[in-house]
């Protein structure tokens, strides 16, 4: 998003990157998400404070990680998450040597 005096602000880059209706930037996302495994909200964002220097409450922890869950399972669904490998990624090559 940037502003130019007279003509307003544009966010057709923030638009383009999904981010435009957000507060939270990609990476504190993600951070969130991250910290949020295997915890109370309450604790994840105590984590996230510590590694992340970013501070959020227990309940704007919950909100962030619950909305990342439904557009990756609004991704999932859309088929736009498949993996960046297939069947000929996994064949082993012969050796000549003898263990």
């Amino acid at each position: 998003m940037y502003y130019v005096p007279g003509e307003g602000t544009d966010t057709r880059v923030d638009r383009w990157l999904g981010i435009a209706d957000d507060t939270v930037s990609v990476g504190a996302r993600e951070l969130c998400c991250a910290v949020a495994v295997d915890c109370s909200f309450a604790k994840a964002a105590a984590k996230l404070k510590k590694v992340g220097q970013i501070v959020v409450s227990g309940s704007r922890m919950r909100e962030i990680t619950e909305r990342e869950g439904v557009r990756m399972l609004a991704a999932r669904k859309a088929g736009l998450l498949t993996p960046d490998w297939d069947a000929t990624d996994c064949t082993v090559k012969p050796s000549k040597k003898r263990w």
